[in-house]
C-alpha cells in the first residue's frame, strides 16, 4: 500500500488498528502503554513506518510469527 498515514493524536490503540488495516498484520500491544502520537507517516515500508511510530516515543517491536507484530516498552 503507497500513501500516507495521518495520526493526530492518535492513541497506540489507534496506531495498532491502523497498522492491521493498512498492512494486513495483527497487532498486540502490551499493557500499560498510554502514548500517543501525532504526524505524517509514508505508508509504503511497514519496517520503516514502524520505526518512524515507536522510535520517538519508546516503543520496541518485534515481528512474533509471519503476521503479528508486538508492541512494548
Amino acid at each position: 500500500m503507497t500513501g500516507n498515514l495521518r495520526l493526530q493524536n492518535a492513541s497506540i490503540e489507534d496506531v495498532a488498528d491502523l497498522i492491521e488495516r493498512y498492512y494486513g498484520y495483527t497487532v498486540a500491544v502490551n499493557k500499560g502503554i498510554d502514548s500517543r502520537i501525532s504526524g505524517v507517516f509514508l505508508t509504503q515500508n511497514l519496517e520503516e513506518a514502524l520505526k518512524v511510530i515507536c522510535d520517538p516515543i519508546e516503543l520496541n517491536y518485534i515481528f512474533e510469527n509471519n503476521r503479528t507484530i508486538r508492541l512494548s516498552r
